[in-house]
């Protein structure tokens, strides 16, 4: 919670008072600026430069980081929601150990809507997507529905056919294949559909056009013509599951950790392809750790605790502290709260 990391910061404090010297490892530039003295900035792996940060802002510090000017604030445009695409109705889960960690969950999505998840690891967000992408099994009574149809224990494969864009949280586990070429990670998924398949035999031109297209368009950054996809940056890697989710045109996103372990350039750029979902009238839920991400790019924010829903709130009508009081228990509202949230 915010209050959590306003302790940490303090901590490290007094340590320094007391005479111990702190190295701290971080691309959060809220971070430095609240704990460091002096920051040096790494790039690619070579040395740039090492500054006071009390005489350097973090559009500064920003700007070191990835070699050029950056934007921090996400322009996000007035839009009036349509109908509901995604309705999840009293969503339970277990474990393996038969631990609850899904209790009585309800949420809804609308077309031209971003609704975040926000809530402290480990408290169902993960089985959240999980159970959302079939990959875990959910109790008896609970529904998914988008339009109106149960899309209940839809495996990503079979949620796909019904246009739903899926970037999962650990992008190297379930996101992409590391020893296969990009070309064939940005088609994983749809490599069955035309153009990349006509009755069993793999359209190459096709494949190698599309990767062109989208490496282009969504900046992929490549040594080589097609390397590996285990060969990229973090930042890079996860464009390659952006692109290919996102030029689909779904119905829904399900996005879980949109940008973690990227750097802010690629942060800057995955926020505005989400938004440009958005405008496009995509239903899109986000699930993330990052209270700004969460508050910058959501219309709607629900905060999870233990497995349940505990609060939600227009995203300009809350502050980080709130948020933080709902993250740890502290606040909860109450069921018809939340129905008229």
């Amino acid at each position: 919670t915010p209050q959590e990391i306003e302790e940490l910061i303090e901590i490290m404090h007094n340590l320094a008072r007391e005479g111990k010297t702190v190295i701290l490892i971080t691309h959060k530039l809220k971070e430095i600026k609240a704990a460091a003295d002096y920051c040096t900035i790494i790039r690619q792996g070579k040395y740039i430069n090492t500054v006071s940060v009390a005489d350097t802002t973090e559009q500064q510090l920003a700007a070191m980081m990835v070699g050029r000017s950056v934007e921090f604030k996400v322009d996000k445009a007035a839009i009036e929601p349509g109908e509901v695409a995604l309705e999840v109705h009293d969503l339970h889960a277990k474990d393996y150990r038969n631990v609850e960690v899904l209790r009585g969950l309800d949420l809804t999505v609308r077309k031209g809507e971003i609704v975040g998840i926000a809530g402290i690891d480990g408290n169902g967000q993960t089985e959240l997507m999980l159970a959302l992408t079939g990959l875990l099994d959910v109790c008896h009574g609970s529904t998914v529905e988008l339009g109106g149809v149960n899309i209940t224990g839809l495996w990503p494969d079979e949620l796909r056919k019904h246009d739903i864009g899926v970037v999962p949280e650990d992008r190297y586990k379930q996101g992409l294949c590391l020893d296969v070429p990009v070309s064939a990670n940005l088609i994983a998924g749809y490599h069955g559909l035309k153009p990349y398949c006509n009755k069993g035999v793999m359209n190459r031109r096709a494949i190698t056009e599309n990767r062109d297209r989208l490496v282009e368009e969504y900046d992929v950054r490549l040594s080589t013509k097609d390397p590996a996809v285990g060969s990229l940056s973090g930042g890079n890697a996860q464009k390659v599951i952006i692109a290919r989710e996102f030029s689909r045109r779904p119905k829904v996103l399900l996005v879980s950790q949109p940008t973690r372990g990227v750097d802010i350039g690629a942060i800057e750029f995955i926020h505005n392809q989400i938004l440009k979902m958005r405008d496009a009238s995509t239903a899109v839920l986000i699930i993330s750790s990052e209270l700004s991400e969460v508050t910058g790019l959501s219309d709607r924010v629900l905060v999870m605790y233990h497995g349940e829903i505990v609060g939600g709130f227009r995203s300009e009508d809350v502050s980080f502290n709130e948020l933080g009081l709902y993250m740890s228990g502290v606040k909860r509202m109450s069921s018809e709260e939340l129905s008229e949230e």
